[in-house]
This record gives structure tokens, C-alpha cells and sequence, in this order.
């Protein structure tokens, strides 16, 4: 057994690395999306794809069950990233049946496949020692976390991955297969979440320090702005139009000066995300300002451009996302990448490669048990899937639009099986508001009791330790 450990090439150790990450976060992969963060984000995607299962199928038209702002009424159309994890859920529904798990998996599926080829790329343009060290830190980093929810962050940049993979392709071997592949698959990266365009920004370094001929070169320029144009229009033009038309639209970002401001205002929770957030850890910190150190004094030019390319994009795109990104630390997803390489160059450079081993066994062991929590889900927030079945025995239908106290969040709409709206408790004390939301088409408020709600002016149709449930007349 030892002999066998010890023939393994360093691509067979990344790829037996990759499938055991898979399979360490196969735990709990059936859990609804009641973690204590990020469920926000988890249920608007999975409202969007939960329609598309029940056939409102529009990709250009996703639907989310909020059916509008305060007392406003809208179809539920919204402007957001284009729904293709949301629509492979719908697929795999259509032959299986619904639930709510279905993004979680086929997100690690990809995002696995995305640090595989992560690896392949690596390996092309350094060594496979050099990849094998940069694959294991980036998937025990904040990838770890985040690939195994229903959302399309390390799925999108994965799909980036797999773009310039088939670029690199392309550059080496001329085939219009890879080509095509290039151009497909950075469309899809690019529509299916804008921040993959920070790993992306160095593909004209790629086409630049390329041996191919100056006319394929051009060549290779003009196409891209393909996928670029279909992002741009997505983006910026047909969300834009939905956003007017139904007045819903995820996160438009902020004014770049308005981003600056905020940093500075909230410098500890933003440097946060730099030295921890990203790695989750501290030995891969203490890596991580090594190898910029050696890749500074050793004047690793291919590494130096594509990083500070790759870094100047994402802070353009941090300062721009303004209070998402201060807020959120898995925006902070795109530069994972280079951080993890900046580090594994660190570990490259020691010459006792056991001793780099095992660095690298613990930068995955503190890695992995700062985000340990994400396997759990608290038993005190079960009683929420209970809400669909109450309000089925109520004889609620699935039309009926209903109004939940959730504070601004979605979470308990969408497991209700409702459209209709969330708002603020204290906003359920007002009988103006209450009289607009019957006039809007409301059918019963799901009130969940706190110090700021009296007793709604409604008909008591339920009560229990967790929801007090009214009915218009």
C-alpha cells in the first residue's frame, strides 16, 4: 500500500483529492436550504426553478413567488443572472419529481469538474506539482462551501474554467471543435453569473503571449466579443427592460465612488474577506503572502500578469458591487483562484516535498473545519417546512397569494408553496396596508409572532408555537 501511495503521480493525487472533496460534501447534500446564511439567495434561485418545473418555462422571463414590493402587484418576472443551474433543477425534476436538493448536487458536480480542469490548466502553462497544490487549496477554500449550494458562484467560474481550457486548446492544437468550445462555454460562464468575467479578463493575455499566427490572433479577439455581447445584453439591456416592466431586479451594484466610501467605512469586515474569508485559514495566509513574496523576488512574470490582470478586474467588480461585497464574503469567490495559486507557489518553492505535503494536509484540515457548520442544519429551524402542509389543511390553494411577516426574506414563502409577498412586522399593525394587500389579491397573512406584531384585525384560521395564521374575508 505505502509502495502504491508513493508511485501516485501528482495528477492522480489531485484527481483522487477532487473525488474525495466530492464525496466529503455529499453529507447533507439533501437538506433544504435552511442554513443560517446565504438561504436568501438559495430560494429565489430555487423559486425560479421550481416554476420552470411547473411550467412557466420562459428562460427569458424567470419568475420568483414574490409578487411584488410594499402593495405592489407584478407578474414575478425578474432580472437576474440567465437561469441555466435553475433550469437543469427543472430538467431533473421533469423526470424524477421536485425537490429541493437537486441545485446543491448538480452545482458539486460541476464545481468538481471545475477544479479538475482548473488543475488541467494549470498543469498546461507550469507543472503538475505546481497544479496539484493550487487544485487542493482552492477546493478546501471558500469553493468548499459554496459549491454545494443552490447557487451559481463556483458554478459559473467553473464553467470559465472549462472555457479557457478549450481555449488553451484551441491556442495549441488549431481544432474549430475547441474553438467552438471556447466561445460556447465563456457565454455561458459570463450569462450565468458576471463576476466569472474576473477570471476571464485574462484570456487576452492567453491570445497576446500565444505562438499562433498575428491574423488568429484578431481572429481570436473578434470572437470573443461574442460572449461578451450576449452578457452585455442580458445584463444591461433585457434586465434593464425587465426591471422597468416588472420593477424586480436582483442587485443593479453600486456607483464605483459610493463602493470606495463603503470600504472604507467597514475596512475591518473587507479585509476580513482578504486574509480569511477566501482560504479559511491561517496557514494558507502564511502561504499566501509567502508566495507573493517569491513570486515577486523570482520574477514569475506569467504568474505576476495574470494575477494583477485577474486583480484589477475583481477589485473593479468588488468596488462596484458596493454593500453586497462588505456584506457578503462569497463574492469573494472569483479571486479564490489566484489566491490559491499565490499560495501553492509558496509551497513549490520547498524543496522537501513531504514537507509541503504536509502543509498543504493542513491548510485542508483548517480549511474544512471553519466551514464544518455548513453540514448542519439546525433542528430549531425545522418547524418551517411544516408551513406548505398548514396551509393546505386550511384549504389554501396554490394560487392563493398569501402575505408572510419574513422581514424583507423570502426563505418561508418559498417553502409556503405560495407567491405573494413578504414584509415587515410592523407593517401588519397598519389596516391601510392590509386593506391594499386584500385589494391586491391577498388570501391570508402568515404571521410569525414577535414584539413588534399586535393582533392582526383578520379572521384566526391557525395558531401554534410557530405561526399564527389570518384570513381575509
Amino acid at each position: 500500500m505505502k509502495a502504491f501511495f508513493k508511485n501516485l503521480s501528482y495528477q492522480q493525487w489531485a484527481l483522487i483529492f477532487i473525488v474525495l472533496l466530492f464525496v466529503l460534501r455529499l453529507v447533507g447534500i439533501t437538506h433544504p436550504p435552511l442554513e443560517v446564511n446565504h438561504h436568501w439567495r438559495q430560494v429565489t434561485g430555487l423559486m425560479v426553478a421550481r416554476n420552470f418545473a411547473e411550467g412557466q418555462t420562459d428562460f427569458f422571463h424567470p419568475i420568483i413567488d414574490e409578487v411584488g414590493v410594499g402593495t405592489h402587484v407584478s407578474s414575478g418576472v425578474i432580472g437576474m443572472e440567465f437561469p441555466l443551474l435553475n433550469g437543469l433543477i427543472a430538467v431533473v425534476s421533469s423526470v424524477i419529481g421536485y425537490d429541493h436538493w437537486y441545485g446543491r448536487l448538480i452545482n458539486l458536480i460541476v464545481s468538481s469538474l471545475g477544479l479538475w480542469f482548473f488543475f488541467l490548466i494549470i498543469k498546461r502553462y507550469w507543472n503538475d506539482r505546481f497544479a496539484f497544490y493550487a487544485t487542493a487549496i482552492l477546493g478546501t477554500s471558500i469553493w468548499f462551501a459554496f459549491s454545494r449550494k443552490t447557487m451559481p458562484d463556483t458554478f459559473s467560474i467553473s464553467i470559465a474554467f472549462f472555457s479557457i481550457y478549450f481555449l488553451k486548446k484551441f491556442l495549441d492544437e488549431s481544432r474549430g471543435i475547441h474553438l467552438f468550445g471556447y466561445i460556447i462555454l465563456s457565454a455561458l460562464a459570463l450569462l450565468t453569473k458576471i463576476p466569472s468575467a474576473v477570471i476571464l479578463s485574462v484570456v487576452p493575455l492567453m491570445i497576446y503571449f500565444s505562438t499562433i499566427s498575428l491574423r488568429k490572433k484578431w481572429l481570436l479577439m473578434t470572437v470573443s466579443a461574442l460572449p461578451v455581447g450576449a452578457a452585455v445584453f442580458w445584463y444591461f439591456v433585457w434586465n434593464v427592460t425587465i426591471a422597468k416592466e416588472s420593477g424586480m431586479w436582483y442587485n443593479v451594484g453600486e456607483e464605483i465612488p459610493k463602493g470606495w466610501h463603503l470600504f472604507i467605512q467597514e475596512l475591518g469586515t473587507v479585509s476580513k474577506h482578504f486574509y480569511f474569508s477566501t482560504l479559511m485559514s491561517y496557514v494558507a495566509l502564511a502561504a499566501l503572502v509567502a508566495g507573493f513574496i517569491f513570486m515577486i523576488l523570482k520574477k514569475e512574470k506569467t504568474l505576476q500578469l495574470s494575477a494583477g490582470v485577474i486583480s484589477i478586474f475583481f477589485i473593479l467588480f468588488a468596488l462596484k458591487s458596493g454593500r453586497h461585497f462588505v456584506f457578503q464574503h462569497y463574492y469573494m469567490i472569483p479571486i479564490a483562484p489566484v489566491f490559491s495559486l499565490i499560495a501553492a507557489f509558496a509551497l513549490v518553492q520547498l524543496q522537501r516535498h513531504w514537507f509541503a505535503m504536509v502543509l498543504l494536509v493542513s491548510i485542508s484540515i483548517e480549511s474544512i473545519a471553519n466551514q464544518q457548520h455548513d453540514f448542519r442544519i439546525h433542528q430549531r429551524n425545522l418547524y418551517k417546512l411544516e408551513l406548505e402542509g398548514i396551509l393546505d389543511s386550511l384549504g389554501a390553494k396554490r394560487e392563493d397569494l398569501i402575505v408572510i411577516n419574513g422581514e424583507g426574506n423570502p426563505q418561508e414563502l418559498y417553502l409556503s408553496h405560495r407567491k405573494g409577498w413578504t414584509c415587515v412586522s410592523n407593517e401588519l399593525n397598519d389596516i391601510e396596508y392590509l386593506n391594499a394587500l386584500e385589494e391586491a389579491g391577498a388570501k391570508y397573512v402568515v404571521v410569525k409572532p414577535n414584539e413588534w406584531v399586535e393582533t392582526v384585525p383578520l379572521t384566526l384560521v391557525f395558531e401554534n408555537d410557530h405561526y399564527r395564521i389570518y384570513r381575509f374575508k
